[in-house]
């Protein structure tokens, strides 16, 4: 992350940000949703391990986000 003295980053660097993780967050969950559809529809398998590592990766980007729309805010 960008570290600068106060005030901080610029309202578009947090911009920037918001959007690049919610287009992470929409792949992950596109990806999440194929995969339990394919799981429901062809059985148990390897597709089950990549679902589990899916759903950790989705915590990062929206505490992320969360943080940024926090600390962007004025005091």
């Amino acid at each position: 992350m960008d570290q600068r003295p106060y005030p901080g980053p610029p309202l578009l660097f947090h911009l920037r940000m918001n959007v690049l993780f919610t287009l992470l967050l929409t792949t992950d969950l596109l990806m999440f949703f194929f995969t339990v559809e394919h799981t429901l529809s062809a059985g148990v398998g390897g597709m089950v391990l990549f679902a589990s590592e899916v759903c950790i990766r989705l915590t990062c980007p929206k505490h992320v986000t969360n943080s940024n729309f926090v600390n962007s805010m004025p005091y």
